[in-house]
Parts: structure tokens; C-alpha cells; sequence
């Protein structure tokens, strides 16, 4: 997954998930969460009845030189 422009979310999260995540854009969760997960083994589950899901996951790789907020 890479990442070279902008992201926004204005009412959840934005979260780029892969086994290796570029970001050197702009990534925006302003009511949310924003972030950036890697791994070569990904498990999603919900969490609570939010909405929301946990991941985990092997080994992967994160490279940031964008904005993550």
C-alpha cells in the first residue's frame, strides 16, 4: 500500500493496512483515528458494537514520511 496524496476521513478513521505501507502523504481522522498497520498475517475482528475492529497481524513494514493525524 502507498500512499502519496491526501486522505481524509471527516466522520470515521482512515487506517492504510497492508503486508508493506508507504505513507509520504497526508493521512486525516478528525473525529477518528488515522494510522498506518502492516503484516504479512492479518486478523480483523470487531470490537464492542462501535464499530471498530482490532487488527493483528506477522511482520510487515511501516514507512512514514508523510503526516498522520
Amino acid at each position: 500500500m502507498i500512499n502519496a496524496g491526501p486522505i481524509t476521513s471527516q466522520t470515521g478513521d482512515a487506517i492504510l493496512v497492508g503486508r508493506s505501507v508507504s505513507n509520504s502523504g497526508t493521512i486525516r481522522a478528525a473525529n477518528g483515528t488515522a494510522g498506518l498497520v502492516a503484516g504479512d498475517q492479518m486478523v480483523l475482528q470487531p470490537v464492542g458494537g462501535d464499530g471498530r475492529i482490532a487488527i493483528s497481524g506477522g511482520k510487515g513494514s511501516v514507512t512514514n514520511s508523510g503526516t498522520v493525524k
